[in-house]
């Protein structure tokens, strides 16, 4: 380390140490002539006799900086600096292949970038690893929501979970100052939401006694909610506002980047303005009445097949003990949340990240085609340096330099490629994808790049520069450095023929998607779609506190809108 160090410091010496190294030299070079001229000889006799008994001063001085530097660096520099040059002087050349590889690496980082949010970094919550979705089964029937009772009983007979949470989706609406606002509200839990982050940006999250108390109480605001309804008043929590007709009392506000990320068809948006807890005891819910989706947290150490053994089990007894659950066949799941979100857009990705991996490839293979073709002009350069003593690894280290050069310019290029292919799928922003929100260009995503960079320039470069150095050097000086060597031909040849089965690869790819996508297009659904409309509503409980009134208000509201309908010209 010692050693590493001190080569390290002359590095940034280099001027000084050359001046003493010089002062050095002429110092023996002296000592020894005079010593020759002691022995009778003359000044100009003395002077050679002393050169030729030193040695040559050159070889000394290039010894000597080996030993004392970082001769890798040194000549890395060099290559940099001299590549640089030659790039600067054929902008042409240099413009097509930075262009070329850029839109190779830009694919690649800007579907990187994605798979790196969405399918290798974790979900945003604490001990996300241990999250679970845990979803009931009826018979044929999967993915199915759970009921009150039975999220009861998973509580009770669990021993490999820490806790269950849920939650229902529902719409509400605020009122009292202001106009009344429709609000997305989510019944929970009490624990759902500390599962889910780790405190409030405001107040606090709900106790155990506040659930179950058949009248919702507390209240617990989206930051969102908060801040366009209420102007972001820090001094909100305790007091009270009225939701669906009834006052609660404000106990806290969620962080600004909280959102729920359930995967697919849970029926649970990410964005809810507001949460309460369950009004009604659980325990009483019939059981045959399945509205709740589940979550888990696993205990450490606890694997995914061992919790699903555990919950077949309580299944199995829970079919036992009561009817409603034989009934229904009842049957439990369990899956990694992060792996149930993405399960349907994973292929997609996939697929994508092979598709841009193929079209990276054809770019290194264009660009390996104009280095061969470039390489005819610089035969003779590469004749002379072989001539005067450089080796094959030293010249196929120089050409690798300019291609991987080339390669970091491109990829530096790409990142501006990248960040515009990445908001382009962030408008996508295909269901199964939440998490693109949080999607940036990060350190993994620099890394990537700088990677994928490198090891592009190693890969279109080594052909060439492998072709470059095979030479017969007394042919070539002959010819001066103008001999067409057959091996490059056959690269060549080689190289055309790749972007030619890989440009048929990725033909036949998009047109199996296009296929595909036709296909699902022309899928009879079974019904007239057309001038169609879907509705959600949900009714106050305040207001329709029976199941028969509101089955009438529905009722009433299916006969106005039928003979409004009926009453309306439509064109």
């Amino acid at each position: 380390m010692h050693t590493f160090l001190l080569r390290l410091f002359s590095l940034f010496r280099k001027r000084r140490l050359d001046a003493d190294l010089d002062a050095e030299l002429r110092s023996h070079l002296q000592l020894l002539t005079e010593e020759n001229m002691r022995r009778g000889m003359t000044l100009d006799e003395a002077r050679k006799a002393a050169r030729r008994g030193f040695g040559g001063v050159e070889q000394v001085r290039e010894s000597y900086r080996e030993q004392r530097g970082l001769p890798f660096l040194d000549t890395m520099w060099q290559d940099l600096r001299f590549e640089f040059r030659m790039l600067v002087k054929k902008p042409g050349f240099a413009a097509i292949a930075i262009a070329t590889l850029a839109i190779g690496i830009g694919a690649n980082t800007a579907i990187f970038s994605v798979v790196h949010s969405v399918l290798l970094q974790a979900l945003p919550y604490p001990d996300a690893d241990r999250l679970t979705a845990v979803w009931s089964i009826f018979g044929n029937e999967g993915r199915a929501p759970a009921s009150g009772p039975e999220l009861v009983y998973l509580r009770e007979r669990s021993r490999l979970f820490e806790e269950f949470g849920g939650i229902w989706a529902q719409s509400g609406a605020l009122t009292g100052e202001g106009e009344p606002e429709h609000v997305r509200l989510g019944l929970v839990t009490w624990n759902f939401l500390s599962m889910l982050a780790t405190k409030p940006q405001l107040g606090r999250f709900f106790l155990p006694d506040e659930q179950g108390t058949y009248a919702a109480k507390s209240v617990i605001l989206s930051d969102a909610l908060w801040r366009h309804r209420f102007g972001a008043n820090p001094r909100l929590f305790g007091q009270s506002v009225r939701l669906n007709g009834q006052p609660v009392t404000v106990v806290g506000v969620m962080p600004p980047d909280f959102k729920i990320i359930f995967p697919e068809g849970s029926s649970v948006p990410p964005e809810m303005d507001a949460f309460v807890p369950f009004a009604s005891n659980l325990a009483q819910d019939p059981r045959d009445q399945c509205y709740i989706r589940v979550i888990g947290r696993l205990r450490k150490g606890v694997a995914i097949p061992q919790a699903q053994a555990e919950l077949e089990s309580i299944a199995a007894q829970l079919r036992s003990e009561f009817t409603e659950f034989s009934e229904q066949a009842l049957g439990l799941q369990v899956v990694a949340l992060h792996g149930d979100v993405v399960r349907n857009v994973r292929p997609a990705l996939l697929v994508l990240f092979g598709g841009v991996s193929l079209v990276l490839l054809i770019a290194c293979a264009n660009v390996a085609n104009l280095l061969l073709s470039r390489a005819n002009e610089r035969q003779k350069e590469i004749t002379l340096r072989t001539a005067v003593g450089a080796s094959r690894g030293r010249v196929i280290r120089q050409l690798l330099t300019e291609s991987i050069l080339l390669s970091c310019l491109g990829g530096t290029a790409a990142l501006l490629l990248g960040s515009w292919g990445m908001n382009l799928l962030l408008s996508l922003r295909p269901a199964g994808m939440e998490s693109l929100v949080a999607t940036a260009f990060n350190v993994p995503v620099f890394g990537f790049t700088l990677a994928l960079s490198i090891l592009a320039g190693i890969l279109f470069g080594l052909v060439p520069a492998l072709g470059t150095t095979s030479l017969n050097l007394v042919d070539s000086l002959k010819e001066g450095g103008r001999v067409t060597l057959p091996g490059r031909q056959r690269s060549r040849n080689v190289l055309v023929a790749a972007e030619v089965a890989l440009g048929f690869v990725l033909l036949v790819g998009a047109g199996l998607l296009l296929q595909t996508l036709a296909s699902l297009l022309r899928v009879n659904p079974g019904f007239n779609s057309e001038h169609v409309m879907t509705v959600r509503l949900s009714v106050s409980g305040a207001k329709y506190q029976t199941r028969e009134s509101a089955i009438h208000f529905f009722r009433e509201l299916q006969k106005n809108l039928s003979s409004t309908m009926e009453s309306t010209p439509w064109e």
